[in-house]
């Protein structure tokens, strides 16, 4: 017990009576003040209850449940998305010519369609995901609050009822740490929320871009449009000028050959301008569509990385909020596999930036160039079409007016002039769109440094929730370590005053016993006088008495000294010699003094061979603890070399699930392209590979199973022998607790026989008074010695029964232990179980895809071999040339029809299909003992 600081004198110092009074009121006013603190906590409690607390973990086991079925969801998301990519990449690689005018074969238009519809319902699924997130990320604050408002109710420390100050203000500290924290919580949501928005901007102005290339892809449709309509305009008026030309004069024939020479070299001018003009757009097209598709990739990417902060994040909030998962969150695995994943984001967040920064420049850039050819484009159709009008206007004056030559030169001049402004027209907004992209540039690289800067925050801010997540996490540990030794503590404060209540009961008792029997005495005495100075002539009546009485006593003590053979026949009187007599009685009484000193050795050699007994149970009874903590260790490593063998079956889930992933890109493959033999090969050595690595984890699961077996057995063992030793010491203590009632009834015999002498004594002389005062003084002294050892010895026992009890408390304990133990074992059995079920169902699956892309193959592989065996020209059967009769080609029909059923029964494949994969499937036709060794391959996998 600790001292108070104030009101509490040093033990050097002897206190006053009333110093001890005031510190035993302070004691007792802080005891009630503690006893009130306890009952309203409990009240508190009682009112919180278990129930809620039961609730708020299992929702946070449901929370994170669902969270690891989310990332689940998005590992497959991404897996559909791969696939797509490669789907795209082999169809891009694989296709045909584009044929239409938009530069897409009908199956890439299917293909395109759907991978937008793809990315349609991906974009809405993430949404989902998102809004769940959200959703629990509110109950995760929820349960925070909770957690927050059940906290400051335990504000009591886990030393004794003195150190209650000390305590108060450590609690208020670790409140005061706490709420600090979740502001700082606080303020990062916030933050991280503004990041969101930022992160959100970019996305709509990604897709603002996107949706202005597409506007750029259409107009360049339309200008090619355009462009094929005054192809065909010009075409048109140039025959017409033909035309014209050959109704003219000859006298101007010359003057006329040359304006068509002249025409026809600025058509022929125009022809290769366009022609240059829509290499370029198709050119421009293809590269608008490759850096679609790539920002298409790169959104997704960065939805994808998005996503993945949101599920790091979460993980984090719900850290702060449950206290029961800290332990997990604690260890060093998950902070390294936590630094890598922050690693990789990092890492791919800054390649995507460096690479949306170049790309959208490259996309400013076609912007650009696409603008100035648009708008030279158009400047030149302009012209042309302003050209041919003028011409017409020019041949109808020729033709109406051939001699107003001098006229329509003047008018060619003013033309010329005009083109020359119009040109000036152009170069002077040629210069203003170059202005317009450098600012549009320095724009993209203020955003480009804005991003970066946000890129940092988000990492600062990153590491400081890691920080403050790991401060929480010490802060709940420490408040539930606290709240444990408290609990302890009272529980111990409170068995301490129950037995302080006791024993000063027993003292009160005791007091007020001792004092009745001094009254008692008192009045005895009083009595006594008065018959000593009432009763005088009565004297010699009551030494008569006396004298019988001590006879009976004499005779008493001989019968209880004495065996049967050493008894005396004649005892000597106290009327005829009462020296005699008195020496005989104390003889007597130091044979029974000596009685009662052997009887103590007695007891004491008893009590040491018992107490030498009972510290060698209690030895032993160490080293079996010892044993059962050393086979707790045992368990507990067995546990978490399960969890190991858990993770490392999920790790052969995942590789499981890729591998089946192959198999169907393999078998996607094979259904349309049909030329990766190989890639099944390395999928089927893979396939083997996780079987064996199956196979491994099977057998070491077994080898678990069977130390937890063993370990069950040997703890069985262990508590069968603590019963046993536990019921011999009851045993033990049951026979001590019999001698001493003996020993209780022996000393009442001894009190009724004193009593007896006193009584007689009394009516004694004065000499035989004061020898009988003596005597008393002596059998007073001998009860007292007598009393001080039964009292020591019952000490003994209860403090052996109270070891005794909390053995078996520890007993109960560890058998309750080894019930939740066994429990979490049969739970994890079923685990192991289940994940083995879904093993050999993912084994069974790749067996029955193997299986179908086995028939695949050999399918594939008939239908080449038929098709090599058929000749390259067959005559129709049934039809005769009619030079022939019809019965000579009879046989030869019936024998070809036979070829032809048994190369059908051979090919399930129809004859379509079979002339278009011709060309296909002559790459894969096997040789003899690539097939031979494929057949036993598919049968020893059957």
């Amino acid at each position: 017990m600790s001292r108070m600081n104030s009101g509490v004198p040093s033990r050097t110092t002897q206190m006053t009576l009333k110093e001890q009074e005031r510190v035993v009121d302070e004691i007792k006013k802080e005891n009630f003040g503690l006893k009130m603190k306890v009952y309203f906590l409990e009240e508190r409690l009682s009112k919180l209850g278990p129930d809620e607390m039961e609730r708020a973990l299992k929702e946070n086991v449901d929370i994170k449940i669902q969270n690891h079925d989310l990332k689940i969801e998005l590992k497959e998301y991404k897996k559909l998305l791969l696939e797509s990519d490669k789907a795209i990449q082999t169809l891009q690689q694989n296709g045909t010519g584009c044929l239409l005018q938009h530069g897409m074969s009908p199956a890439e238009e299917v293909a395109y369609h759907r991978a937008i519809n793809r990315a349609e319902e991906l974009s809405q699924e993430n949404d989902r995901i998102q809004r769940k997130l959200a959703e629990q990320q509110g109950e995760i604050k929820r349960l925070h609050e909770l957690i927050k408002i059940t906290r400051p109710e335990i504000n009591f420390d886990d030393e004794a009822p003195l150190d209650l100050l000390d305590s108060s203000t450590e609690n208020q500290q670790l409140k005061e740490l706490i709420n600090r924290d979740n502001r700082l919580s606080g303020d990062q949501s916030t933050k991280i929320a503004m990041l969101k928005e930022t992160l959100r901007k970019e996305r709509d102005e990604k897709h603002a871009i996107s949706l202005e290339a597409e506007r750029l892809r259409q107009q360049i449709l339309d200008l090619k449009n355009q462009m094929s309509e005054s192809n065909v305009e010009l075409k048109r008026l140039q025959e017409a000028a033909m035309k014209n030309s050959n109704l003219l004069r000859k006298g101007e024939l010359e003057r006329d050959d040359e304006i068509i020479d002249d025409w026809d070299v600025s058509r022929k001018i125009n022809d290769a301008a366009d022609k240059a003009r829509q290499d370029e757009v198709e050119k421009l097209k293809a590269q608008i569509t490759n850096l679609n598709k790539q920002l298409a990739s790169r959104t997704n990417e960065n939805d994808d990385l998005y996503s993945e902060l949101e599920m790091i994040k979460g993980p984090l909030s719900s850290t702060s909020s449950c206290g029961d998962i800290s332990s997990r969150f604690l260890n060093g695995e998950f902070s390294e596999q936590y630094e890598e994943s922050l690693g990789h984001l990092r890492d791919k967040v800054a390649e995507l930036t460096l690479q949306l920064r170049e790309k959208s420049m490259e996309v400013d850039q076609l912007v650009v160039e696409l603008d100035r050819n648009t708008l030279a484009h158009s400047t030149s159709v302009q012209d042309f079409e302003d050209d041919m009008d003028r011409m017409e206007c020019q041949f109808q004056e020729e033709i109406a007016l051939l001699r107003d030559n001098d006229m329509r030169y003047e008018e060619s001049k003013g033309q010329i002039e005009n083109q020359q402004r119009e040109i000036l027209e152009l170069s002077q907004s040629v210069e203003k769109y170059q202005t317009e992209l450098e600012n549009k540039s320095k724009e993209l690289i203020n955003l480009t440094e804005s991003l970066k800067k946000s890129k940092t925050q988000l990492t600062s801010m990153e590491q400081a929730l890691n920080e403050k997540g790991m401060e929480i996490t010490e802060l709940q540990c420490q408040l539930e370590i606290k709240i444990k030794r408290l609990e302890s503590d009272e529980k111990l404060h409170e068995s301490v005053v129950s037995d302080l209540k006791e024993e000063v009961r027993d003292k009160n008792s005791t007091i007020d016993e001792l004092r009745a029997q001094v009254a008692y005495l008192e009045n005895n005495l009083t009595q006594e006088k008065k018959s000593t100075y009432s009763n005088e002539t009565q004297y010699r009546d009551q030494i008569i008495e006396r004298n019988t009485l001590l006879m009976t006593t004499y005779q008493y003590l001989d019968d209880i000294l004495s065996d049967g053979t050493n008894k005396q026949s004649t005892y000597p009187k106290p009327s005829a010699n009462f020296k005699i007599f008195h020496e005989h009685l104390l003889s007597k009484l130091k044979a029974l003094s000596n009685t009662y000193n052997m009887f103590d050795r007695r007891v004491k050699e008893i009590d040491n061979r018992w107490q030498e007994q009972y510290e060698s149970l209690k030895n032993q009874m160490d080293i079996k603890l010892r044993l059962l903590n050393r086979f707790e260790g045992m368990i507990n490593k067995a546990a978490i070399a399960q969890k190991d063998w858990k993770e490392q079956a999920k790790k052969n889930q995942s590789e499981l699930d890729a591998a089946k992933n192959t198999n169907d890109e393999l078998v996607y493959q094979l259904s349309t392209l049909r030329e990766q033999l190989e890639d099944y090969k390395v999928v089927s050595t893979h396939a083997e590979e996780l079987e064996i690595k199956l196979r491994t984890t099977e057998s070491r699961v077994k080898e678990l199973e069977y130390r937890e077996k063993q370990a069950e057995e040997r703890l069985k063992v262990e508590k069968q022998g603590a019963k046993e030793k536990a019921e011999s010491l009851i045993e033990n203590i049951k026979d001590i607790e019999a001698q001493l009632q003996a020993q209780n009834r022996r000393n009442a015999q001894l009190q009724e026989m004193i009593s007896m002498q006193k009584a007689s004594m009394e009516e004694a002389t004065n000499e035989s008074k004061v020898r009988a005062a003596k005597v008393e003084n002596t059998f007073a002294m001998l009860n007292e010695q007598l009393r001080e050892q039964l009292e020591e010895k019952n000490k003994t026992i209860e403090n052996e029964r109270q070891r005794v009890k909390h053995l078996e408390d520890q007993f109960s304990c560890m058998l309750e232990e080894q019930k939740r133990l066994h429990l979490q074992i049969e739970g994890r059995e079923t685990m192991i179980s289940r994940v083995l079920n879904g093993l050999q169902m993912i084994n069974q699956r790749k067996d029955v895809i193997e299986n179908a892309a086995l028939k695949n193959i050999t399918e594939d592989m008939q239908i080449a071999l038929s098709l090599d065996r058929k000749p390259s020209y067959q005559p129709p059967v049934n039809i005769n040339p009619p030079w022939k009769p019809a019965g000579n080609n009879l046989s030869v029909a019936h024998s070809k029809k036979t070829t032809v059923k048994t190369l059908s029964t051979k090919s399930s494949i129809p004859v379509s299909s079979k002339s278009k994969g011709v060309n296909s499937t002559k790459s894969l036709i096997p040789t003899p003992s690539e097939k031979t060794a494929n057949e036993k391959s598919y049968f020893n996998k059957s």
